[in-house]
């Protein structure tokens, strides 16, 4: 008989990276448990290799943390191919809408899994070659006096993941930040431009509307404020239409 692909990654004796990739983003127990609709026992326990994981749900696990399932797997554990964990691939020169970025509006995570929006044509990076790259669908004016590129309503950014490129915040990049509050049920994205202080970093909008406000994130790492701040990528290109007038 032929070899059959496995539905199931090994257990205990290697455990897997969830939840270092779950820290890496930044995101409690509990939020995850939200992202993907799993109960915060049934996760422990598929943290802690105490439980097999099925594909289908670590294709889930994956989608939240926005990383590869082969990220997620115990080293030198394979990925079966085919079946539900397996994205389908993008056309050359596309990438992926992953959602909304509009200031201030906080979403339940549960809804985020409902955006749908088709790939847009984007160049390689040739600046970070291996970086993943994203895009994000901007909502309102709060980047529309961005300098040197405005950011207008309606615009897509081309982003690569920050976790991918190595590099330290600088004062000036643009970059698309996730703001997550309420014990990990509330989710904002928006694009700002870092300033950097000596005792804390701000991501400010540069917008025509003063409504708009800085995120202000201490350095002190004992400091809480009740939220969790990230970057989630560089913006590297801005993709808009022109008025006709």
């Amino acid at each position: 008989m032929g070899k059959t692909n496995r539905t199931r990654l090994t257990p205990a004796e290697k455990p897997n990276r969830i939840a270092e990739w779950r820290e890496k983003r930044g995101l409690t127990l509990e939020a995850l448990a939200e992202a993907t609709g799993f109960s915060t026992g049934y996760l422990s326990r598929m943290q802690n290799g105490s439980r097999n994981v099925s594909l289908k749900n670590l294709a889930k696990i994956s989608e939240a943390l926005k990383v590869p399932v082969a990220d997620l797997v115990p080293e030198g554990e394979e990925v079966p191919p085919g079946g539900e964990a397996s994205p389908i691939p993008l056309p050359k020169g596309m990438v992926r809408v992953i959602g909304i970025a509009k200031a201030g509006l906080f979403r339940e995570v549960e809804s985020l899994a409902y955006f749908v929006h088709d790939p847009i044509p984007a160049y390689p990076d040739t600046e970070f070659p291996h970086a993943r790259q994203f895009a994000v669908l901007v909502e309102g004016d709060s980047m529309n006096a961005a300098t040197p590129v405005p950011i207008p309503d309606g615009a897509k950014c081309i982003c690569v993941d920050f976790d991918d490129i190595n590099i330290p915040l600088r004062s000036g990049m643009k970059v698309v930040v996730e703001q997550i509050r309420d014990g990990g049920h509330l989710r904002e994205w928006s694009v700002k431009e870092v300033k950097l202080f000596a005792d804390r970093v701000e991501y400010h909008p540069r917008s025509t509307s003063r409504e708009f406000k800085p995120i202000v994130v201490p350095k002190d790492a004992t400091a809480d404020t009740g939220r969790v701040v990230r970057v989630l990528g560089l913006v590297r290109e801005v993709n808009a239409r022109m008025p006709i007038s």
